[in-house]
């Protein structure tokens, strides 16, 4: 007679799954786990070995973005009312972001380095590195396809208005706006609007070439976001700016983006998903513009810390009231 064996010391809700199988679910129950693993690397490369991130940051910044960008031509599609609204939404919630924090500037005299930190981590969230497995995990396959579209909107944001954003800090907008066109995610977000526009796509053999460097991307900025937590003094925390540019991105923010779904009338699913994408800390992606464009990349890296641990307390509060979203 056949006998079923079960693998000993099942953790609760595994049943009798193997060890992958069991890797498999505890990595897709805990989406966290991997963008604190890289942090801590980057952590431990700055604290024990003293290893220089800024060439990774440009690393990133200059191959694996762009990458990122074509490789994100083959994102699923959506209807062409979704995509418009998405877009709609993309762009009311940067001006509305970007009012919030020159007005926060002004009340705060700040000075035009602090103003472009300050623009820079309220402006951008983390809807790449933690959005989307958030997404992915809380509301499901329909959701995600109308994050990903919005990602594409952000990752256009960031390195254009990011980009301009981050080279103003030291009071010269036409030198940012030069800067800011070298970009090389910029001309591949070019490339990839003008395939869409002709119904042409990128050869197999580019486009998984693309895809392999995109998937570099979020790994090395959060090991450069590690490297920077490393360098913190003790008296880092005691400025004033990185937790009003935390408590902006995880409370005000989303707020506004409910408002503005609302306004739009966005269909519920695409509108929790956008929401849940505002509701995320401050983008990793802005420390590299704050550090390529010297930027107070101190301060941004402080927001995005402060942010990140504050998002423990705020996102399963956005993630419960979510579905009240019709």
């Amino acid at each position: 007679m056949a006998t079923v064996s079960e693998a000993p010391h099942s953790p609760p809700g595994t049943g009798g799954l193997s060890i992958d199988q069991r890797c498999s679910a505890w990595a897709i129950n805990r989406p966290g786990v991997p963008v604190l693993l890289f942090i801590a690397a980057g952590f431990a490369l700055r604290r024990r070995l003293a290893v220089d991130l800024r060439p990774v940051s440009r690393l990133s910044l200059y191959v694996f973005s762009p990458a990122l960008v074509l490789g994100s031509l083959a994102a699923p599609r959506l209807s062409r009312h979704d995509i418009i609204g998405i877009v709609a939404f993309a762009v009311i919630i940067l001006a509305a972001s970007l009012t919030v924090s020159r007005l926060i500037g002004r009340l705060v005299h700040a000075r035009a380095p602090e103003q472009s930190g300050l623009d820079l981590t309220t402006v951008f969230a983390n809807s790449a590195n933690l959005g989307l497995p958030m997404v992915a995990f809380s509301l499901g396959q329909s959701s995600l396809h109308a994050a990903v579209i919005f990602v594409l909107t952000q990752i256009v944001a960031v390195n254009t208005l990011g980009a301009y954003l981050a080279g103003r800090s030291r009071g010269d907008p036409r030198r940012a706006f030069r800067r800011m066109i070298r970009l090389p995610s910029l001309w591949a977000m070019m490339v990839a609007v003008l395939l869409a526009a002709l119904h042409l796509h990128l050869p197999s053999s580019l486009l998984n070439a693309a895809t392999f460097g995109g998937q570099a991307y979020a790994p090395t900025v959060l090991v450069v976001l590690g490297g920077t937590l490393a360098d913190w003094q003790k008296g880092d925390l005691k400025r004033a700016l990185p937790w009003i540019s935390a408590v902006v991105r995880l409370m005000l923010m989303p707020v506004i983006a409910v408002l503005i779904v609302h306004l739009l009338n966005i269909t519920p699913d695409t509108a929790r998903a956008l929401v849940l994408q505002i509701a995320m800390p401050v983008a990793v992606n802005a420390l590299i513009l704050g550090q390529e464009f010297d930027a107070v990349p101190n301060q941004v890296g402080q927001a995005i810390a402060v942010s990140t641990l504050g998002g423990i307390l705020t996102l399963p509060a956005w993630l419960w009231l979510l579905p009240r979203i019709h």
